[in-house]
């Protein structure tokens, strides 16, 4: 019998990949750092591991994996080149990456909003290509996100990905489910049918965990870390991270929901989502993060780490041109494991919400959608008295405003002004309602919407407004079904006309009446139809509109906003005035 060579530097495997030094190991396999003599290049190797090559179903499930990802090509998908056997060993060659993990930048604590951003849109276009193609990943997690030196973002290891709605393709033993325990989709804790929204699921909690620089699942067993995240919905990260803009929290808390129907739909739907947050020097942040982080590049496609030893390949002890392939688990993050499958009765039944998604970032009421005009440097002019003439004049200002006012009173006590000097026409003026106060409405949001500014929609200043936020497309990112504000009348009233003044022109919405404030606490499918009364509408609204109210009679009115207009790059709008008369 024949001994196969040991795996070490110096290695030829299929008379072309020389072996240099071991970049990682992860719970499936090894991977090297390798030249290619036939194209002159550097490449990355992955092996399995001597006990797996031995089990049939982990050499099936590591083909596959070559099979699935060499059928991907993307520019946010780690390049699978070749694959092969030497000796008995099974081996994927895939492009070295000359970069760090996204788990190497986690270990520094919570990324900036605009980088969370760039690396979801990334993974989540990899993602939603695979899903394009019938494929999953099974293991989204910081590890299996490296970062290049040029500040792209690549997903790495789609070892575990399986046809989409091919049961025939499980390749797992009954009873156990493969992952990491941090970052599984519940479903997949429960054995249930895999579809691209785990991966949603996945990467959700990867972005939570960007957004907050923690696992949002961590502690104690496999098993105990499995289970929790049976038991609800995941904490939105808002709330333990000051200043994260409205639309990436619901975001996060979207494509977290306990309940696969209520998340995403794939990669390509939470991209679109999440695409205005990119910034425009996304790369350039990116690329930043990684010098940072490793420091300056010097020969990295050149210089061994296993012969320098100031080019470490792991963790914190990553120095200069230390390259990386994802399909090896870094030991802080924790190896792919097994862990059992959890029966959903052993989790609490989780109550379910719908979740929408806003941008954060407001403008300042009354001020134009691209912010407040700046403030000029000049001093303001001292004030003076101006003298007798001026105040003469304002004198007589007053006077004539005084006069105005008692013919008013007199008009409305019936002299010739009044109804018998109009020609006998009947007085049409219908009577104002007086509003004693009104709050922001969005029961799909993270917060009210603007609730400061509420106040100046019925103060009678034109020049101050309240405001929705300004969201990715005219249905809110396809996040949620709509947003608005509610007023109170002081008692119930009969309500005959609203009039509101909106700025930009084009919004939908619709007027409903009830006998006390709507709730801010609502299940999933809510619609302010299951609070109060629909009375009035209006599509592509003007700029002034006067609605009509059906029969109307409440103490509280609310606006509903459906669709926004366009405005300075996103959608939102602007309202700056509303009266209700009777």
């Amino acid at each position: 019998m024949t001994t196969r060579p040991e795996l070490e530097p110096g290695l030829l495997l299929a008379g072309r990949y020389h072996l240099r030094s071991v970049l990682g190991r992860g719970g499936a396999g090894t991977v090297w750092w390798a030249d290619d003599d036939v194209l002159g290049r550097p490449v990355a190797v992955k092996l399995l591991h001597p006990e797996l090559e031995r089990d049939h179903s982990a050499v099936v499930r590591f083909r596959r994996e070559a099979t699935a990802a060499a059928a991907l090509t993307h520019p946010n998908a780690v390049i699978v080149y070749d694959i092969g056997e030497e000796d008995g060993r099974a081996f994927l060659v895939m492009e070295l990456v000359d970069g760090v993990t996204l788990a190497d930048l986690l270990a520094d604590g919570a990324l900036a909003p605009d980088d969370v951003a760039t690396l979801g849109v990334s993974v989540a276009r990899a993602l939603g290509a695979a899903h394009a193609r019938g494929l999953i990943h099974r293991d989204v997690k910081p590890g299996n996100v490296l970062i290049t030196r040029d500040g792209i973002a690549k997903v790495a290891d789609f070892g575990i990905a399986t046809a989409l709605g091919d049961a025939q393709a499980r390749l797992t033993t009954p009873g156990m489910i493969v992952g990491t325990s941090a970052y599984l989709a519940p479903e997949q804790l429960e054995g249930a049918q895999l579809g691209a929204r785990a991966d949603v699921y996945s990467l959700g909690l990867v972005l939570h965990e960007c957004c907050t620089g923690r696992q949002t699942f961590s502690g104690g067993t496999a098993v105990e870390v499995a289970t929790r995240r049976l038991a609800g919905d995941v904490p939105p990260p808002g709330r333990q991270t000051d200043g994260l803009p409205e639309e990436l929290d619901l975001v996060v808390q979207r494509a977290t929901r306990r309940d696969p129907a209520e998340r995403f739909e794939d990669g390509q739907a939470i991209a679109e989502a999440m695409g205005r947050l990119v910034p425009a020097d996304a790369a350039d942040r990116l690329a930043r993060l990684v010098a940072e982080r490793v420091g300056p590049a010097a020969e990295a496609a050149t210089t061994d780490p296993a012969t320098d030893p100031t080019r470490a390949v792991r963790g914190s002890e990553r120095r200069v041109g230390a390259p990386v392939v994802g399909p090896a688990a870094t030991p802080d993050e924790g190896a792919t494991t097994t862990v059992p499958r959890v029966p959903a009765s052993a989790a609490p039944a989780p109550r379910t919400a719908s979740l929408p998604a806003t941008t954060g970032g407001t403008t300042p009421a009354g001020a134009p959608p691209d912010g407040p005009a700046p403030a000029s440097d000049e001093p303001e002019p001292p004030s003076r008295d101006r003298g007798p003439a001026v105040r003469w004049a304002v004198g007589a200002v007053v006077l004539l405003l005084f006069g105005a006012a008692f013919l008013d009173i007199v008009r409305d006590d019936g002299s010739p002004g009044g109804e018998d000097g109009n020609g006998g026409g009947e007085d049409t003026t219908q009577a104002e309602l007086a509003v004693s106060g009104g709050e922001a409405f969005d029961p799909f949001g993270s917060s009210p919407e603007h609730p400061e500014d509420v106040p100046n929609i019925f103060d009678g200043n034109p020049a101050t407004a309240w405001q929705t936020q300004n969201y990715t497309t005219a249905q809110f990112g396809n996040l949620k079904e709509g947003v608005g504000f509610w007023l109170d009348v002081g008692e119930s009233r009969a309500i005959g006309e609203v009039t509101l003044s909106l700025r930009p022109e084009g919004a939908d919405l619709s007027i409903f009446v009830g006998p006390e404030p709507p709730p801010t606490d609502v299940a999933n499918g809510w619609s302010p139809q299951d609070w109060g009364t629909a009375v009035g509408d209006a599509t592509s609204a003007p700029a002034e509109v006067t609605i009509e109210l059906d029969d109307a009679e409440g103490r509280y009115v609310l606006v509903w906003f459906t669709s926004l207009p366009a405005d300075g790059g996103g959608h939102r709008v602007h309202v700056s005035e509303m009266t209700l008369s009777e």
